[in-house]
């Protein structure tokens, strides 16, 4: 489905107008239906985490639920998944910003982010979530809202077949004539799935992101990704906490997410009050729904810091050496076409190395067996969870990857970036037009590329 289309379909139908009780039904299902009808997502993976990845995420859900921190805070802060390490801790450099916002200080190489934190006037507090368990700190004792959503996720598998049954015979009829109306519009979308499972998910993560807000009573929450949070940024709006969100990765008009031509701004109940972007390239054909004095320039301290320390410190650029950055949703495809890749280096005994940095997600997943061999025969290096990245994206002269926001990062490192012509390249289509990367549609169309480089 054309996006400009799915975009015309919204408008002339007036889909945001539609409600059940108080929930805005069309801003809750808009990216899954879009999704669906444009073959966005990749096929779910099957595959399953380790025992000792298992038992990991069950510590978490039970030492770090965040149910167990009482105590009423000023701010709450959500990290991304995403983890660097600097100054011997592992931070978040997407909400880094945002906490010493929180502690009035600015970012001076000195970072001290364990337990509570208290500004220098000691009258704000904040909290840090994770919002998927990663790397901690030792001695940091963060709790995670992997609880509210490994709750939600077992509910709706388990009573989405029941759930209508809680509903009178008219809110029923209801909900069966929005999912007609949408069939309809969206003919080859199975609406009705789409639509009972996220109001579901919906209602359950409400209630228990509800009971967080009631006993934190936070007057700000920053966070990352609004759209796999909804249910949270509803809740905190409407309590009048105001929400503040920093792009996480590239988005452009073709992926619709955070692109809204047709609404008035500051009307939708679901979308942060804030928005923090990357850079004014990265957003400047989206409509966001907001007024321009909430649509700010992130800062960047942290990575600024970063950038200029890896610059000053690593050696010169390494010859003949690239860098595979992979997507968790992709890791499959992306290790097919590394492979791929290798032999055709191997082939024409062109002596290049060659790195790969698995997605934070991704870890839990990888065959070892399968990545020692690409070592043994291509002398493929994996780079570990708690390795530093930076200084690879300093030395490699080639990075190339589908919608990492570390591309973005290599650009500024004056890397050759090239994007892959895979699920959610579309990302990066501005700046594919522009052209600052190159569009790779195969392992042979890379290689005849980066042998210029190589």
């Amino acid at each position: 489905m054309d996006y400009r289309n799915f975009l015309r379909l919204e408008q002339q139908h007036a889909l945001f107008s539609i409600r059940f009780k108080e929930i805005p039904i069309w801003e809750l299902i808009r990216y899954e239906v879009y999704a669906a009808g444009s073959s966005l997502q990749p096929e779910a993976r099957n595959a399953k985490p380790s025992i000792r990845r298992a038992f990991r995420k069950l510590f978490v859900l039970i030492c770090y639920n965040p149910f167990l921190y009482r105590s009423t805070t000023h701010s709450l802060i959500i990290r991304s998944s995403r983890k660097e390490f600097f100054a011997n801790q592992y931070i978040d450099p997407l909400t880094l910003d945002f906490e010493y916002q929180c502690l009035g200080t600015c970012c001076n190489g000195h970072i001290d982010l364990k337990k509570n934190k208290i500004n220098r006037s000691g009258k704000k507090t904040f909290r840090v979530y994770e919002s998927q368990y990663t790397l901690h700190n030792k001695g940091e004792h963060v709790p995670d809202i992997y609880a509210i959503t490994f709750v939600s996720k077992v509910l709706v598998k388990r009573c989405l077949p029941y759930w209508q049954r809680c509903l009178s015979q008219q809110e029923r009829q209801y909900l069966a004539d929005i999912s007609a109306s949408l069939s309809g519009i969206f003919p080859h979308v199975p609406i009705d799935s789409i639509l009972n499972k996220t109001l579901l998910n919906f209602y359950i993560e409400r209630f228990l992101y509800g009971r967080l807000l009631t006993i934190r009573k936070p007057k700000q929450l920053f966070l990352t990704r609004f759209n796999d949070k909804m249910p949270l940024v509803f809740e905190a709006k409407k309590r009048g906490i105001e929400v503040i969100e920093a792009q996480h990765g590239y988005t452009s008009p073709s992926l619709v997410l955070y692109h809204f031509p047709s609404m008035d701004k500051n009307s939708l109940l679901c979308f942060p009050d804030t928005f923090y972007y990357l850079d004014k390239l990265y957003i400047c054909q989206l409509e966001l729904p907001l007024m321009p004095d909430k649509i700010k320039p992130y800062p960047w301290t942290f990575h600024k810091t970063k950038i200029e320390r890896v610059r000053a410190s690593v050696t010169p650029t390494e010859k003949r050496s690239i860098l595979f950055v992979s997507q968790n949703v992709l890791y499959k495809e992306m290790l097919e076409f590394v492979e791929s890749y290798c032999r055709l280096l191997k082939n024409v005994n062109i002596n290049t190395a060659v790195y790969y940095k698995p997605h934070p997600h991704e870890y839990g997943l990888l065959d070892r067996n399968y990545l020692q061999l690409l070592d043994d025969v291509y002398g493929l290096k994996v780079i570990g969870e708690q390795e530093d990245v930076y200084p690879y994206l300093a030395r490699v002269q080639c990075v190339v990857g589908v919608f990492s926001t570390l591309l973005l990062e290599a650009l500024e490192l004056k890397a050759q970036v090239f994007i892959l012509k895979m699920t959610g390249y579309e990302h990066f289509q501005r700046i594919i037009d522009a052209g600052m990367v190159t569009l790779i549609d195969s392992p042979d169309n890379l290689f005849k590329k980066t042998t210029v480089y190589l």
